[in-house]
């Protein structure tokens, strides 16, 4: 019960956790913010699944507890179900699966944790081609990437230069998220 209390009350204060999160980590630079925010903002979604099948477990325990209840207050031959050690490990087992099953699925917050040591040792991938910019919307607003030799990049490169779609660029970016730490175009 103490665990369901903890994981309820982050789930309320979750959007108060990740902007403090952001505006932390902007003191060390937006590559640093983009991976700690997106990772601390991508786990919305599995702590929504363990909030649910903690739900699921309390209410299958109270349906178990209202049922023993009842018939000891009434004194009536019911059939109560047994809830012994391997059904409570079924359960555990069901739940643990639903969140592995969460975060196989969320390719995005994997490759933010494989770019830290990246980060961490400035060891970021290069590569030198014409800049052709997309973009994505997202409901009334929109956001402007681009791609360089094939290379879908997410973001980074809106903080300087804007760049000039046609031109040639040297671009630095982290490799699984492809987030572009460092940009400048090669003169012709």
């Amino acid at each position: 019960m103490i665990a369901f209390v903890i994981i309820l009350i982050l789930f309320i204060v979750y959007p108060f956790i990740t902007s403090f999160v952001y505006i932390g980590t902007s003191f060390f630079g937006v590559p640093v913010s983009y991976l700690a925010g997106g990772i601390v903002g991508n786990l919305y979604a599995p702590l929504l699944a363990v909030l649910g099948c903690m739900l699921l477990y309390i209410a299958v325990k109270f349906i178990y507890l209202n049922l023993s209840i009842n018939k000891k207050i009434l004194d009536a031959d019911v059939a109560l179900p047994k809830l012994r050690f391997k059904k409570i490990l079924v359960i555990l087992i069901f739940m643990g699966s639903a969140v592995v099953f969460l975060f196989s699925t969320m390719e995005t917050e994997w490759n933010m944790i494989l770019d830290i040591p990246h980060l961490a040792y400035s060891d970021f991938a290069t590569t030198d081609g014409t800049v052709s910019l997309y973009e994505v919307s997202h409901g009334d607003t929109y956001e402007t990437k681009m791609i360089v030799n094939g290379i879908k990049m997410d973001g980074g490169f809106a903080y300087g230069e804007e760049p000039v779609e046609g031109e040639k660029y040297h671009v630095e970016y982290l490799p699984h998220s492809r987030y572009v730490v460092k940009y400048q175009r090669i003169p012709q």
